[in-house]
């Protein structure tokens, strides 16, 4: 129970609350909400703390894979270092392809957020989060193929990630601790072991 302990001062995202977000994800496909879509679904998947690892991503970081079931999933394809459950950080670099983002059949498909995501990003960026097109923000976005700039999102600015997301979404306001938290307490309710969460 080492990491759950750990965690416990970091609340979980209540069920009804994860609905909300859901709803949120399926329903909205604007420039701010796709940003939003994308950033969670990294970071509640991958189980990272944020900044750490996000500010290190870039559009060549996504690989997509079809599953033997046939079964399309994403992974990272350069290892990240990571803050450990204690809050240091650890020595070794987490492999690739050890975590997995599924696709799923639902309109709140992570996989398919991503793709739209780097389909609308300026062809010459390199880092994935970037900042919003003042043109796709003000107008129809549908008439601009480019949402986002080729200037990476500023590592402060990742800070804010969580309260607008929660803003955004109509629940409470959450700590990016707590998605970390949320995805834990899901793997260990599915049955993995402490050994096999960390």
């Amino acid at each position: 129970m080492g990491c759950l302990v750990q965690l416990s001062h970091y609340p979980i995202i209540l069920n009804t609350e994860l609905s909300k977000i859901n709803e949120f994800l399926s329903t909205k496909n604007n420039v701010v909400a796709l940003r939003i879509k994308v950033w969670y679904a990294l970071a509640i998947h991958f189980v990272s703390r944020g900044i750490q690892f996000q500010q290190h991503l870039s559009k060549d970081s996504i690989k997509f894979v079809n599953g033997e079931e046939g079964r399309e999933y994403l992974t990272i394809t350069h290892e990240t270092h990571q803050k450990n459950y204690q809050g240091g950080i650890e020595d070794s670099s987490e492999e690739a392809e050890d975590k997995r983002m599924y696709s799923t059949d639902s309109d709140s498909c992570p996989v398919k957020a991503v793709k739209l995501h780097l389909s609308k990003c300026h062809p010459n960026s390199k880092s994935l989060l970037n900042l919003y097109s003042r043109d796709a923000l003000r107008g129809n976005p549908n008439h601009f193929p480019v949402w986002y700039t080729k200037t990476p999102v500023k590592v402060k600015a990742f800070t804010a990630f969580m309260p607008d997301f929660c803003k955004n979404t109509g629940v409470k306001r959450y700590t990016a601790h707590s998605l970390r938290s949320t995805a834990i307490t899901a793997m260990s309710d599915a049955g993995l072991t402490d050994r096999n969460i960390m």
